[in-house]
């Protein structure tokens, strides 16, 4: 699992980037967990970049993306989930992202990790090869504007 994504995105107020941080170590303790039956999701945290920035791994997170894997071995399925966190008003008003929006950003993390070799091609090179990451391929690939540049405009 690459650990680290950015996804440009378009909200009422402007242009935002969004930073998805997978939890390191989860995915073991789910290996470990599923030989005995009992299973723990892997779970990201969604913040602004600006946020990212200025706190690190403390910075709140405004979406909470839950992966079950319980029936991926059995029926190659995965449930993913998206909580809207209290840092981001609980039920969207007055935070970064709208519960559309957020449906929007899980969308687009499950397409970025699962849908073709091209979209996963870009989570990789952005973890393995930094230094090649195209940030303008990401956003015409997303269809996003790039109006804000690399960082926050207007949130």
């Amino acid at each position: 699992m690459h650990m680290i994504m950015y996804l440009p995105t378009v909200v009422p107020a402007g242009f935002c980037t969004l930073m998805i941080n997978w939890q390191p170590g989860q995915q073991q303790q789910q290996q470990q967990q599923q030989q005995q039956q009992h299973y723990t999701p892997l779970r990201a945290l969604v913040t602004t970049l600006e946020e990212f920035r200025a706190a690190g791994p403390a910075a709140s997170s405004h979406l909470v993306l839950s992966a079950h894997t319980e029936l991926a071995a059995t029926h190659e399925l995965v449930l993913l989930r998206g909580a809207l966190s209290r840092a981001n008003g609980g039920s969207g008003s007055g935070g970064v992202l709208s519960a559309p929006e957020a449906r929007t950003v899980l969308e687009l993390t499950r397409a970025l990790y699962l849908d073709t070799h091209a979209h996963h091609s870009l989570v990789y090179t952005f973890n393995h090869d930094p230094g090649r990451f195209d940030f303008t391929a990401l956003c015409e690939l997303l269809g996003v504007p790039q109006s804000g540049g690399a960082g926050v405009n207007n949130t």
